[in-house]
């Protein structure tokens, strides 16, 4: 009987013993869940490195897809990118036939903060209702089980969901998967510190180089000037628009003519139909000069040549012309011109005398102003260019922001509204994929000249940011607004954008959303985003949609 216990027990230590060492052998391979890894270390050291040295930031990310393929046992890989208030698909490995469209993710308030929390590591179910309905059905269908985001100091570049075999809560996967993290993302901060820096220095370099060119031409000026100058010419040169411009010279003209009275009259164009130009004590009338009779009158005349208006009569110029000038009692005139191509006489009523010294005024001043158009008119297309989208010819996102805020404040001091309008182009992404970027950006262009076509004269169109335009529309308020954006809607879904050459068919549909100041928001960022929720409203809807904002939007999309 003592044997037969015995031999129980040694048999009971044996089946003891060899659990024990199972389940120590289990945890060593749990400890060390990568082959080789002071191999994989030490070779992604050096890789990430070298990258990041260079600045090189798809090198950085190009090696870490191939770390979580290799020896993370990641099969299926989906990267998304942040662009502006959206994240696009931009990488995919181990799914076909997406359409990447159809996964865009609207990056919300309360995403981008479950994105940028402490924890860098979390499972995309930690996610659930942030994400639209396609990818979360997509994250459990193909298992994914990992968030992997890519953030340095609050400032979020974009978001990895891995589906992998390995467990990701293991101590040193984990660790591991933070040291991938960390590199990536300062990284793509260097990235971006060095993209901000060569758009300052470009900047800065091109300021400097205006004000040389502005010195060197006061610098000039200055060795002509005379002391017969009516004050400091010089500082005409600091007007940067041509309507300070002329307002600046003509008090330098009624300064050194003495003259109690002043009317310029140009030749005619097709922004301008009338000939008057300025005028200083006198009656506004709508003066015209045809341009050939303009000619006519201004061939006969001799430059800066001072003349008495009974010279008018001399010249057969328009009975109009004349009679306007007798009734305003203007007793002398001279040929003047703003700058190359832009004639003008310029009549007056001073106390000077001087005939001499009144043509070499006249002659000087005009001088000076050809040289100051010169800098104003530079200034003015460079302010322009900065103002507008090199790619629809529409005014930016920059200018947009400006006119909003102008509007914002003339609406308040006048006690007005103002309409804002937020639209994109539906499904754009799909046109991209599939007839190439070149036809989307030809599409945009074509949008561009749709939209001019179709506005107030005193609404702006601006293009916002990517297939997404933005319309302010001064004094309108829900009704002008809801009118404007279902005509808007059926003119663009009946414009034929076909394009043979690449298939295309030519219809397209947009969604919009539209908010009011001050009715839904005191400042152009919540108007901003009033719109947007409307927008985004319109989408959820099923795209071809308008909407005009109402505080129950936020309550069913929550606030961002």
């Amino acid at each position: 009987m003592e044997s037969l216990i015995v031999n129980i027990v040694l048999v009971i230590l044996v089946i003891t013993l060899t659990i024990l060492l199972f389940l120590r052998q289990r945890q060593l391979k749990e400890a060390r869940p990568l082959a080789d890894l002071e191999k994989v270390l030490e070779s992604l050291k050096n890789n990430l490195w070298a990258s990041r040295n260079d600045g090189k930031i798809q090198a950085v990310a190009s090696n870490l897809s191939d770390i979580l393929i290799n020896n993370l046992g990641s099969d299926k890989i989906l990267f998304f990118r942040k662009q502006s208030r959206f994240m696009e698909m931009n990488y995919v490995y181990g799914l076909k036939n997406i359409q990447r469209a159809k996964f865009r993710i609207r990056l919300t308030k309360k995403l981008m903060e479950k994105l940028v929390e402490n924890d860098l590591l979390r499972h995309p179910e930690q996610l659930e209702g942030l994400l639209n309905n396609d990818l979360q059905d997509l994250m459990r269908r193909d298992h994914f089980n990992l968030v992997f985001p890519i953030f340095w100091m609050g400032n979020l570049f974009g978001v990895y969901f891995i589906s992998t075999r390995l467990n990701v809560d293991h101590p040193i996967i984990k660790t591991f998967l933070l040291f991938l993290n960390q590199n990536l993302s300062v990284a793509y901060h260097i990235t971006r510190m060095e993209s901000n820096n060569q758009i300052l220095k470009t900047k800065v370099d091109n300021d400097h180089r205006k004000i040389r060119q502005l010195e060197d031409e006061k610098a000039k000026l200055a060795e002509k000037e005379t002391e017969d100058d009516p004050g400091h010419l010089i500082e005409m040169f600091g007007h940067r628009r041509v309507d300070e411009l002329v307002t600046g010279l003509f008090d330098r003209v009624k300064a050194g003519l003495k003259a109690e009275k002043l009317m310029f009259v140009s030749r005619p164009d097709e922004k301008n139909k009338s000939n008057l130009k300025y005028m200083l004590g006198v009656n506004r009338e709508n003066i015209i000069l045809d341009g050939e009779e303009f000619q006519n009158v201004f061939g006969k005349l001799k430059k800066h040549q001072v003349y008495k208006v009974g010279h008018l009569q001399d010249i057969e110029v328009s009975n109009r012309l004349t009679k306007h000038v007798e009734r305003e009692k203007l007793d002398q005139f001279s040929t003047f011109s703003l700058a190359d191509g832009e004639q003008g006489l310029l009549f007056w009523a001073g106390r000077n005398n001087d005939k001499k010294a009144e043509t070499r005024l006249l002659g000087r001043l005009e001088q000076v102003a050809w040289r100051a158009m010169v800098n104003a008119r530079e200034f003015e297309k460079v302010e322009e260019k900065s103002y507008t989208d090199s790619l629809t010819s529409l005014y930016n996102h920059r200018y947009f922001v400006k006119r909003l805020n102008e509007e914002i404040q003339r609406a308040v001091r006048y006690n007005r509204t103002v309409g804002l309008l937020l639209f994109d182009i539906d499904d754009f992404k799909l046109y991209n994929d599939n007839f190439g970027h070149q036809w989307g950006d030809e599409l945009l262009r074509r949008m561009g000249r749709t939209l001019e076509k179709s506005l107030r004269s005193i609404d702006i169109v601006a293009r916002y940011g990517g297939d997404e335009f933005s319309i302010i529309m001064p004094e309108a308020d829900k009704s002008t607004c809801g009118i404007f954006m279902d005509r808007l809607r059926n003119a663009i879904s009946g414009t034929d954008f076909r394009d043979r050459a690449n298939g295309f068919e030519g219809r397209i549909t947009i969604s919009i959303g539209s908010a009011i100041f001050p009715n839904d928001a005191d400042n152009s960022e919540k108007l901003v985003y009033c719109a947007d929720m409307a927008l985004f409203q319109s989408k959820d809807m099923g795209r071809n949609r308008s909407t005009i904002f109402d505080s129950e939007l936020i309550k069913q999309n929550g606030s961002r």
